[in-house]
């Protein structure tokens, strides 16, 4: 019962965490392929991407 608790607990978090990143990835800069090869590039997109989804579930929070 203990480990079935810990299971859906789990679960829970997991599915938070996919559906963040399914957020994140409608942008399609991040979901398809980038050729720049650029250093750091790749990973200023995403920090981008992700801002902007924080910058969204902020908004939703305020009721705007």
């Amino acid at each position: 019962a203990e480990q079935k608790q810990e299971n859906k607990e789990m679960a829970s978090s997991r599915v938070k965490v996919e559906n963040t990143i399914g957020s994140i990835k409608i942008l399609r800069i991040v979901k398809d392929k980038n050729r720049n090869k650029k250093e750091g590039y790749r990973d200023m997109l995403f920090n981008i991407a992700v801002a902007l989804h924080n910058f969204k579930i902020t908004l939703k929070m305020l009721g705007t």
